[in-house]
């Protein structure tokens, strides 16, 4: 919802939790473009950086996390799908409900390639790896 401003994201938040509690559903995405103010947590081999507002709001509102799925298929088709729950508010720490939704968004890509944005892809190859790689020798180089 909002980038810096913790006033904001505060209200965006509660309104969240107000529509929770009088039945609607809320969508949030916890991949967004947000820099390093999020959990760092392994994500494709890499440490990224994911929104941490699903999982208090899951705590808070003592509700279930289905994750949602958006696939372009070709001409003007979009397609939404709701998955089973990954996580349940009652249940578990907020860092344990964001944890699970990551791991539910890195199964979804690496089982459908073709559903990551190019944006997204750069933003991943980008972060840090998890082990970085050894240092290569220079071919020739005596061993």
């Amino acid at each position: 919802a909002t980038r810096s401003d913790k006033g904001a994201s505060t209200l965006a938040l509660k309104r969240a939790h107000d529509r929770l509690r009088h039945g609607s559903c809320v969508l949030m995405a916890i991949d967004g473009t947000h820099g390093e103010t999020g959990t760092p947590l392994p994500f494709l081999g890499r440490e990224i950086h994911f929104q941490k507002g699903v999982g208090a709001l899951c705590r808070l509102a003592r509700v279930p996390v289905h994750p949602v799925s958006v696939r372009w298929d070709p001409g003007p088709t979009i397609r939404f799908r709701v998955h089973a729950a990954v996580a349940n508010g009652e249940k578990g720490k907020q860092e344990d409900v964001l944890g699970a939704s990551v791991r539910w968004l890195e199964k979804y890509l690496v089982e459908h390639p073709e559903q990551a944005r190019p944006g997204r892809l750069r933003r991943y190859s980008a972060a840090p790896r998890l082990h970085p790689e050894p240092a290569r020798r220079e071919s020739g180089q005596a061993t």
